[in-house]
């Protein structure tokens, strides 16, 4: 055994189908799906994820996300597709004139730093803290990202 993948959660191994496990600890099917844009419906290969995560686009507006995400948010599809990341996590800026992205404190937002230097750069993060301001106080986050074509994946990997 070699651990697990970071994204799906599977079990790794040095077998024939793992054997060119990443640095990163992303498995053949994984990396392979995120390389080609996904060849399977986002949905489907999302929703097979254990832990929450949104598909947004280079503008900071997330498209989709799985059940996991869903359910962590306490929203529905209707109320995260084609809104802003802020606006979906509750950032208590994102009401503000400009709206997410567009307020002097998004220049700080960690969350929008990730996800836009995963678009620039095409380099993933990896269980990086990030937090925000809500309604109701700071809430913080571990969270990873990885690009799959015109997309950022982002991954809530833990609520601190």
């Amino acid at each position: 055994m070699a651990g697990f993948c970071s994204w799906c959660k599977r079990e790794l191994s040095y077998d024939s189908h793992d054997a060119d496990i990443s640095q990163y600890y992303i498995c053949s099917d994984c990396r392979r799906a995120a390389e080609s844009g996904f060849d399977i419906p986002i949905l489907d290969y999302i929703n097979a994820m254990e832990l929450p995560v949104l598909v947004i686009n280079e503008d900071g507006t997330v498209k989709t996300a799985n059940f996991s995400a869903l359910s962590v948010l306490e929203k529905s599809h209707g109320e995260i597709e084609n809104r802003k990341g802020g606006e979906v996590f509750r950032c208590r800026y994102s009401d503000l004139p400009g709206g997410c992205g567009g307020t002097v404190h998004c220049v700080d937002c960690t969350i929008r730093m990730l996800v836009m230097d995963t678009f620039s750069t095409g380099n993933g993060h990896f269980e990086t803290t990030a937090s925000l301001e809500s309604g109701h106080g700071v809430i913080s986050f571990k969270v990873s990202t990885v690009k799959s074509g015109s997309f950022v994946l982002l991954r809530i990997d833990k609520i601190i």
